[in-house]
């Protein structure tokens, strides 16, 4: 019986819980407040301008195995980035689902301050779906990202997610339009605030904010909230040397507790 809730709730997840995770421990122990304006190694899933802002090349991977305590939407997510002299590219992919249901993600990715720190990106995304009996489908969808630096204090990001309004088939609306807008400010090398608004086109807008701060120069602890639906996040990192290990909890309404973990690796 349960496996047959399970498949239920896979089908109808999307409206209120969003079951495939986001990338990063960093930004989900925030509420996701802080992907619009911050760069990490999984910056081209959320907010591809922020990939102006690395110097390095960085890798990482990160992995909810039970989100909101159910296995079948377990996600993978694994991403490289690459500075160049004419901006930074970066490639990802995500895996979600189980092997009656599953989605996919391929993304290449671009970014580039273009004046004034003022940064524009965009990522190239195909999207593929399995449901056993059914077959597959794949198809490909575009997002778009900015980020302005007032100074080294204050930025401001926005995205929008398929802004080709991209979709499977003859039938409408079966990959999500989103907008975001989100804002930071660092208020010393220990402590930083953020907060994000979000919209999804068939959901009401949503907001976000979180806080990150330093116990020391390598263990960050993270919190954050997100209004609808309710959910209250918590996170800690370790930072040592190439190595960015990150952990994140998140709460909801109804549902069990999802755990996400990500690791990093710069190569200097």
């Amino acid at each position: 019986m349960k496996f047959f809730i399970n498949i239920i709730f896979l089908l109808l997840v999307s409206i209120k819980c969003f079951g495939q995770s986001y990338a990063g421990a960093e930004f989900n122990s925030m509420g996701y407040s802080s992907s619009r304006t911050s760069f990490t190694s999984f910056s081209l899933f959320s907010n591809p301008a922020s990939l102006s802002e690395n110097k390095i090349i960085q890798s990482g991977i990160s992995y909810t195995p039970a989100p909101f305590g159910i296995k079948e939407l377990s996600t993978f997510h694994a991403a490289i980035n690459f500075p160049s002299d004419f901006g930074s590219f970066a490639v990802g992919y995500s895996d979600y689902g189980f092997e009656l249901y599953s989605e996919k993600k391929f993304l290449i990715s671009y970014g580039r301050n273009i004046f004034n720190d003022f940064s524009i990106g965009a990522s190239l995304i195909y999207n593929s779906i399995s449901i056993a009996s059914y077959g597959n489908s794949g198809i490909i969808s575009f997002n778009l990202g900015a980020l302005y630096s007032f100074n080294k204090k204050i930025k401001i990001g926005g995205s929008i997610e398929n802004i080709t309004n991209s979709s499977y088939g003859q039938y409408n609306n079966q990959l999500d339009r989103s907008y975001w807008f989100g804002t930071s400010y660092i208020f010393s090398d220990e402590l930083k605030l953020s907060a994000a608004l979000s919209k999804y086109f068939s959901e009401r807008e949503a907001f976000r904010i979180g806080c990150e701060y330093f116990l020391l120069n390598y263990l960050p602890v993270r919190c954050g909230y997100i209004s609808d639906p309710v959910s209250f996040t918590f996170g800690i990192g370790i930072n040592q040397g190439v190595l960015s290990v990150n952990y994140a909890l998140l709460t909801h309404e109804v549902f069990e507790l999802t755990h996400n973990l990500s690791i990093s690796i710069n190569f200097d």
